[in-house]
């Protein structure tokens, strides 16, 4: 009792550390990475939020028609302030359909214009530098092959469905500062039709988005991402290889394979199979938990990742753990001495209740006068023994208690015995197995073959069946007893099926590692037959016997006659399900029936047999009842029908060699109804 006592606090310390473990760490991680994807998600929206305004006003006053792309000091006074008001813009466009331009960056706290003219100044640009009080300092030419048409923000903008739709570049590398960034654009109609004119855009960097995060902390070793559809990073994880403005520009844009970022690799591999919010994943040999949430803009969608090692949320759990192993270990001794108190009150009792046991073991059915306890449990266990020896002695009235003692020292249960019942039963071989044997030593045969027999086995016991022996390379099976089941047929030659199946994958298997591969044949009947157990007093087996047995086995041997790899009777094809194709083969006599017995070869489900070996099993069969018609000519010709090579051709080249015999001697009528394999 101490130690069931034991084992209960052990087992119930266990159990709530494992469970309050279990619900910390994914409570802990889904509030932590929704926090983190949160905050991400966040940071996007402040970086592009009030793009979509200002680059709507910036459209209407490039449409009101003021806009002299000539003039740069007219169209600074204009977009300065807005790229003042808005620092995540770092420069605007605005291009029109001849290749004119006007651009306006900000570099640091001075500001540079562009303006480009293809038609009249081709690849040269002129080039304005301003410093923060819009005082013109420089002003210089500088050849640029550049062609604003050309850039992905204006053919966006002008292939949009209407003058109103934003479009959004994907990440890509501005052509003048080199950074990465993004651009949103707007196209300007004029005229009825609303014809495009210009192309007002605002150029946003994606730098600021590494920046951030890259410093934002997540649990002690986890960290942020931010990528693009095609997975390439705007967003870098916190690395020691992101850690200044230089290494974050040459990464930002990546792929996540170019930079070898293995547990965001893992992370998004697992999402891609469980679109769950939090899950967990393994990666660079421990336990991670992650989520991935998507940022959509107009035309682009942003994924933002959070990965976290599990070891960042189980500090806390830990210290859980020693408190309950503490609290457990007092418990534990408190329980021994309450046990070992209530232990020796149990004892008595127990001793007693022990003792009646044996008595009863040795049917020793004599009442003994027992004192009551105060122990409601003991109590009700007394009373149960009370019960069951009232049973027995009414039991010995009818059974004489010595001959109930006799069986009860032999162990003897089961009696001689059997009945009639309509069962399948199924004969296997192995093709060659003689020959196979003599080649190969004993401990090989022996593996070789007990790899076979699992294969058949695990198949034939799964579709509930009885295998009643084992002889040499053979198994002997049965359906339908001692477990009835009403569709034994059908469950035999499913069992067929799977074997023919597994064994085809297998021999395939054993003839690349050199061993000999093992073609079965088999023999399936259905019948009445006597099921039961058969032997002496002193041993005894579970088997069948009858006509239906002879005839199963018959039917396996019969497949090496006619080339076949499945020999069913005729009695099992009409009871089993269909789905089922078939060959009729032969119709021949058994020994001890006086009926000949149609003989079916299992051709396979009908949704799998080929439309070829239907066909030529069809013609088979039509030229089978030709002959046993006793038109054997004609029988002859069918049969040669059917092409060389054919899955049937064994049992074909023998009915053509029976009926060239029948067209040569006199046709007798026994004859005519013996069938190819006559009087076998």
């Amino acid at each position: 009792m101490i130690l069931l006592v034991g084992m209960v606090s052990a087992a119930s310390s266990v159990a709530y550390y494992f469970l309050g473990s279990v619900y910390t760490v994914e409570k802990i991680s889904q509030i932590v990475i929704a926090d983190a994807i949160n905050q991400t998600k966040t940071k996007l929206s402040h970086l592009f939020q009030n793009v979509d305004r200002t680059l709507v006003a910036g459209r209407d006053y490039v449409q009101s028609g003021e806009v002299d792309l000539r003039s740069p000091e007219q169209l600074n006074r204009v977009f300065m302030p807005v790229l003042r008001r808005f620092p995540q813009i770092s420069s605007m466009h605005i291009a029109d359909m001849d290749g004119r331009e006007y651009m306006l960056l900000r570099q640091g706290k001075a500001w540079l214009n562009r303006l480009t003219n293809r038609p009249q100044w081709g690849d040269r640009t002129l080039w304005y530098r301003w410093d923060d009080s819009n005082a013109l300092s420089e002003r210089y030419w500088k050849q640029v092959d550049y062609d604003p048409r050309k850039r992905p923000w204006f053919q966006g903008a002008i292939a949009s469905a209407t003058a109103d739709a934003l479009f959004w570049t994907s990440p890509y590398t501005f052509f003048t500062t080199k950074d990465p960034g993004i651009t949103a654009s707007l196209r300007v109609g004029s005229g009825a039709d609303q014809a495009p004119r210009y192309v007002v855009s605002f150029d946003v960097l994606l730098l600021d988005i590494s920046q951030f995060t890259t410093g934002l902390k997540v649990a002690e070793k986890g960290s942020a991402f931010v990528l693009t559809a095609d997975e390439r990073v705007i967003g870098l994880p916190k690395n020691e290889r992101f850690a200044d403005a230089a290494s974050i520009k040459a990464s930002v844009l990546s792929n996540v394979a170019a930079l070898d970022l293995k547990i965001v690799s893992s992370l998004l591999e697992e999402w891609r199979h469980d679109k769950a919010s939090v899950f967990t994943f393994p990666a660079e040999g421990g336990a991670w938990r992650g989520g991935v949430d998507t940022f959509v803009l107009p035309e682009l969608e942003l994924f933002v990742g959070v990965i976290v090692p599990e070891s960042d949320f189980l500090d806390d759990v830990r210290l859980r753990a020693v408190i309950v192993l503490l609290v457990t270990l007092l418990a534990l001794v408190a329980a021994i001495f309450l046990a070992s108190a209530l232990a020796r009150r149990f004892s008595q009792p127990l001793e007693a209740l022990a003792a009646d046991s044996r008595r009863i073991t040795n049917l020793n059915l004599d009442p003994v006068p027992r004192k009551g306890w105060d122990i409601a449990e003991f109590q009700q266990l007394s009373e149960a023994h009370d019960q069951m020896l009232s049973a027995l002695r009414s039991f010995s009235r009818y059974v004489p208690t010595e001959v109930v003692r006799e069986l009860m020292v032999r162990g003897e249960v089961a009696q001689i015995g059997g009945r009639v019942e309509y069962l399948t039963v199924l004969f296997t071989d192995i093709e060659g197995f003689t020959s196979i044997a003599e080649r190969m030593k004993p401990d090989r045969l022996a593996a070789h073959l007990s790899e076979y027999f699992e294969c058949l086995l695990e198949i034939m016991l799964a579709n509930q069946a009885t295998v009643d022996k084992f002889m040499g390379d053979s198994i002997m099976a049965f359906w339908g007893a001692p477990q009835s089941n009403p569709d034994h047929a059908t469950a035999a030659i499913d069992s067929i099926l799977q074997c023919r199946e597994r064994l085809h994958h297998l021999n395939a298997a054993w003839e690349n590692n050199g061993l000999p591969v093992l073609p079965t044949r088999f023999g399936l009947a259905t019948g009445e037959l006597v099921v039961g157990n058969f032997g002496t007093e002193q041993r005894l087996a579970y088997t069948v016997i009858g006509d239906t047995v002879n005839l199963a086995s018959r039917l396996q041997e019969l497949n090496r006659a006619y080339g076949t790899e499945v020999l069913v009777s005729g009695e099992c094809r009409r009871v089993a399900h269909k789905g089922f194709s078939w060959r009729l083969v032969d119709t021949v006599a058994v020994k001890g029936k006086s009926e000949p017995v149609d003989v079916y070869e299992l051709l396979g489900r009908e949704c799998e047999v080929s439309e070829v070996d239907a066909r030529d099993a069809a013609t088979y069969e039509e030229a089978l009842h030709l002959y046993n018609g006793a038109e054997f000519k004609y029988a002859q010709q069918k049969a040669a029908s059917i092409p060389s090579g054919s899955r049937f051709e064994v049992s074909v080249r023998r009915l053509a060699s029976l009926c060239g015999k029948q067209i040569e001697g006199p046709v007798t009528k026994d004859q005519k109804s013996a069938g190819i394999d006559g009087a076998s």
